[in-house]
């Protein structure tokens, strides 16, 4: 047995639960309300169909779609990786930013 071998089959003995916790990780809250849901779903949709209506994709298309995709799974799921960094959350009924409460 090679010690590769051997370090990989020591290693693999938790690997599952690495990537279940890796996923736990990864996963954050839903921090997008309805009105910015649908929003950033109609922007991320219009720029697909641009970025696909051109004859040729330069690197200013392949930007633009990457950045359309973001926006459509953002608006189907919910889910801001950027705002969550930021602390912005627009999870209120009425779609505004929620003021930060301070505790008196």
């Amino acid at each position: 047995m090679s010690w590769h071998c051997d370090l990989v089959c020591r290693n693999n003995r938790y690997a599952p639960y690495k990537l279940i916790y890796a996923v736990k990780l990864v996963m954050i809250n839903r921090n997008l309300g309805k009105f910015e849901r649908a929003i950033r779903l109609v922007l991320g949709v219009l720029v697909l169909t641009w970025v696909f209506s051109q004859e040729a994709l330069g690197i200013g298309a392949w930007i633009a779609m990457i950045c359309g995709v973001f926006l459509v799974l953002n608006g189907l799921f919910s889910r801001c990786y950027l705002w969550h960094v930021l602390g912005i959350d627009t999870t209120d009924e009425d779609g505004l930013c929620r003021e930060e409460s301070t505790p008196q």
